[in-house]
């Protein structure tokens, strides 16, 4: 079986997928959370906002369990590619 490890020609690749399996965690699990507060079941998990200011720019995250499970995702498809 073969392994993608991360050099610098590839760097972007893994960004790339990495932020896209973070969005579409962190998405699915707020629909989930709605799904569920609709059916009388609410609940919040969220974390947040995580945030990274560098003057220039300012980058603020709302942190669930859905952005840790597709963090774990990315880089799972990352190293089997």
């Amino acid at each position: 079986m073969r392994h993608m490890k991360l050099i610098k020609r590839n760097i972007s690749t893994f960004i790339i997928l990495l932020t896209l399996f973070i969005a579409i965690g962190t998405l699915s699990w707020e629909l989930l959370e709605r799904i569920l507060a609709s059916a009388g079941l609410p609940i919040d998990w969220t974390v947040g906002p995580v945030s990274l200011d560098v003057r220039v720019l300012k980058l603020e995250l709302m942190v669930n369990p859905g952005t840790i499970i597709g963090t774990f995702f990315g880089f799972r498809v990352f190293h089997a590619a």
